[in-house]
């Protein structure tokens, strides 16, 4: 079982192996409940979890009861190479990112384009990760704009990139924002696709759809890649 806790939803995955059997996205104070139902249903006997919000609490670690727990630290073993300065500041969502990675493409040079609150790139190259970039996220930059300006709107979870000029302030917010931060992270891809031949792109995170239109040769769709990520950590550190 993976375990992926944010501040208010939580990732739950259970795998057989390298499978994954099943995948839910839940409310933070379903968690027992949802535990309890999977053990029920699936002979769990390992799991790990990492988090970026608030960590696991007693009564949540009592649903795992019997199960071996395994959290993601910055010191926990992990199955390659990190080249980074400051390892300990390091983000445990953007490691699991870059196990999916190894995960899905061992030896390879791979970049993920992880798409959330922030937007991560992550660069894994001879099965060692060697860092990468954050910026703000596509809701981010919605929201700045509202909490910045008097007369901007706030264009919550807009879901519509306009690729020509904008006819009004939501169309322009539209073309300039979203289709901006779209064509950015285009950019970013492209500076790593010279850098690095046959390098293999995955995107994955909430706001991975506006990128459908982009998936071919040598990039790739992971909507789950850190689930597969924390599971391929936890299988080499049963080893």
């Amino acid at each position: 079982m993976t375990i992926d806790i944010g501040n208010t939803r939580v990732k739950i995955a259970v795998f057989e192996g390298p499978d994954m059997m099943v995948f839910r996205a839940i409310d933070r104070e379903a968690f027992g409940q949802v535990v309890l139902e999977m053990r029920a249903t699936y002979p769990i006997s390992r799991a790990i979890y990492a988090h970026s919000g608030p960590d696991m609490t007693l009564s949540e670690k009592e649903a795992l009861a019997g199960v071996s727990l395994v959290q993601l630290t910055p010191t926990l073993r992990l199955p390659f190479a990190v080249s980074y300065d400051t390892p300990k500041t390091l983000g445990m969502d953007r490691v699991a990112l870059a196990a999916g990675a190894l995960s899905e493409f061992p030896g390879e040079t791979v970049l993920v384009v992880s798409l959330g609150t922030c937007v991560t790139y992550e660069l894994m190259t001879n099965n060692s990760y060697c860092g990468g970039g954050i910026s703000p996220g596509l809701q981010m930059r919605l929201r700045a704009l509202a909490d910045y300006t008097h007369a901007l709107p706030w264009l919550k979870n807009q879901q519509t990139a306009l690729d020509t000029e904008g006819k009004n302030t939501k169309q322009s917010i539209q073309h300039g924002t979203i289709w901006g931060w779209k064509q950015e992270i285009l950019g970013v891809i492209k500076n790593y696709q010279r850098r690095f031949r046959n390098i293999k792109i995955i995107i994955t995170g909430g706001d991975a759809h506006f990128f459908d239109d982009c998936i071919k040769s040598h990039i790739f769709a992971r909507p789950n890649l850190n689930a597969i990520g924390l599971n391929f950590i936890l299988r080499h550190h049963a080893h």
